[in-house]
């Protein structure tokens, strides 16, 4: 899935945080990557720059949800579904992130803070899913 594989890079692989540089955009990346995997997919189209729904499950339940977001709401652009879709869909950089903590190529650990809060890090444990992604788009992999 492309948000899975734009979420990954996106990470600090020993601290398991978003990358400063990263966090600004991430979520608007993150909702352009659902919007173009529907396209692809066959299950969204554009007519006189507005998105339409076209087809049925995906058998993806980030991209059904997704799907049925743009659906609930006929006419808007792409744009509006670029800034809008991951606050729609709730909770999406979570439902990303346990994918791969569900297959171990991340760990979810969490982390104190001040010992009053605490938040969950997802540090890498397997390089080569990301190194096959960078690999993939042809960029080299951060040192």
């Amino acid at each position: 899935m492309l948000a899975a594989d734009l979420l990954l890079p996106a990470l600090d692989d020993e601290r398991g945080t978003v990358l400063p540089q990263a966090a600004i955009g991430l979520d608007y990346g993150l909702s352009s990557a659902l919007v173009m995997e529907l396209a692809l997919r066959g299950r969204i189209h554009v007519e006189d720059e507005e998105v339409f729904t076209s087809g049925t499950s995906t058998d993806d339940g980030v991209l059904d949800d997704a799907l049925r977001t743009i659906a609930a709401t006929p006419g808007k652009n792409l744009s509006h579904w670029v800034w809008h879709l991951s606050r729609d869909l709730g909770g999406l950089r979570q439902r990303l992130l346990d994918r791969p903590v569900a297959r171990g190529t991340l760990e979810k650990r969490e982390k104190h803070v001040l010992l009053l809060f605490h938040r969950n890090v997802y540090p890498e444990r397997d390089t080569h899913v990301e190194h096959d992604i960078h690999t993939r788009v042809g960029v080299q992999p951060r040192a």
